[in-house]
């Protein structure tokens, strides 16, 4: 019966959201947040990968929605994230598991969303909510619909809307919203993402003045495209970007990935390949990969990237955060993994960035997902304590 009810309520929801026409709902409807004791403080973090995101279970066995996709994570995982130090975690959702595709909500996916925060928060960890693939965008391409469909843009505000209508119980201290991961279109139409950004703060602001909003530029979030970001005013933004350099180490030979495929051994800190190895790499792929196989990755190389971020979050009087980062498990030598982990935490304490490693689960992982150990206690100790 409980079910029943909250799946008429979420459907009246999107019923009254969708007949009262966006500028007629922006204007009528404001609500305040729930503000607690607490305040929104966060360092170290993880993200909650391939569950209500990216979930490859096949979808006619386990259809989106259904209970039987989502039994990996559970509240023994929530307390495992927490008893190993972090004190966030990033929640990504994509809409094929929030909505059906009328965009009716899956009110079995909304429940366990809550169960989630609700677990997060008894067990002291903050909650970053990030819509992360949407059926009109997906970073791993860039022919999105999104960026020329405005009914898709219309339906993205609507999104968040029901959201916020979910996640308004929660405390601004306790669940912050990142409205959409690696946003992807041309570098010279930035502004149509910018246009975007923008009417997503201005629409949901009234409707949450408190709470936190996580913002990332253009590109996949990446730091050389923080200055393409134009933002409206507002004293709850935070920046986010994401890093994943150099992508030669931290994804070499990941199979969505085929430049990356080379014969060799990576190397970090020094030359990613011996000049045996390069020597054997063919032209065209050389051609793909050759800025990254000229110079040499060390911890001076990601303190100067991440200078460049901290010092235009100053320049915006905003504060800054990284939202993915991580090196593949597989072919990566464990010295060369734990000596980059180690580097980029130290630079990130040093800079007092606060971040989330990618990823919970997954070809990231920090953890095993059979057994819940350790993938390396030295990546995870790093990860949780620093290099103290």
């Amino acid at each position: 019966m409980r079910k029943t009810k909250r799946a008429i309520l979420l459907m009246l929801i999107f019923i009254a959201g969708a007949c009262s026409g966006s500028e007629t709902t922006e204007k009528k409807v404001v609500t305040d947040d729930v503000v607690g004791e607490e305040t929104w403080t966060i360092h170290r973090g993880i993200n909650l990968s391939y569950w209500l995101s990216q979930n490859f279970q096949d979808a006619n066995k386990y259809p989106y929605g259904n209970i039987s996709r989502y039994a990996r994570i559970n509240e023994a995982t929530i307390k495992l994230i927490a008893d190993a130090g972090f004190d966030h975690v990033r929640f990504p959702l994509d809409e094929v598991e929030m909505w059906n595709t009328t965009r009716m909500p899956y009110v079995t996916s909304f429940d366990l969303m809550h169960k989630v925060i609700g677990w997060c928060i008894k067990y002291k960890l903050r909650v970053l909510v990030d819509l992360h693939i949407i059926r009109s965008h997906n970073f791993s391409t860039q022919n999105n619909k999104l960026w020329t469909d405005v009914s898709e843009q219309d339906w993205l505000v609507e999104m968040w809307r029901q959201l916020n209508n979910e996640l308004k119980k929660y405390s601004t201290g306790s669940v912050a919203y990142e409205f959409l991961n690696e946003p992807v279109i041309e570098e010279s139409r930035s502004s149509a993402w910018n246009a975007l950004l923008s009417r997503l703060i201005t629409t949901i602001r009234p409707l949450s003045p408190n709470r936190k909003f996580f913002v990332g530029p253009n590109r996949w979030q990446g730091i050389d495209f923080l200055s393409a970001l134009s933002l409206p005013k507002d004293d709850n933004l935070i920046l986010s970007v994401h890093f994943y350099e150099p992508m030669l180490l931290t994804h070499y030979k990941a199979s969505w990935l085929p430049e990356y495929n080379v014969d060799g051994v990576v190397s970090y800190p020094g030359m990613l390949l011996s000049h045996e190895d390069v020597a054997k790499i063919p032209a065209q792929q050389y051609e793909s990969i050759k800025y990254m196989l000229q110079s040499e990755y060390n911890r001076a190389f990601l303190y100067s990237r991440f200078k460049k971020a901290i010092d235009y979050a100053k320049s915006k009087n905003l504060p800054i955060y990284l939202g993915e980062f991580g090196c593949i498990i597989e072919n990566v030598p464990i010295l060369a993994r734990e000596q980059w982990y180690k580097d980029i935490v130290s630079v990130l304490d040093e800079l007092r960035i606060p971040y989330s490693v990618w990823d919970l689960y997954g070809a990231f992982s920090v953890f095993e997902s059979q057994s819940d150990k350790p993938i390396d206690e030295v990546i995870l100790s790093t990860l949780t304590k620093g290099n103290n």
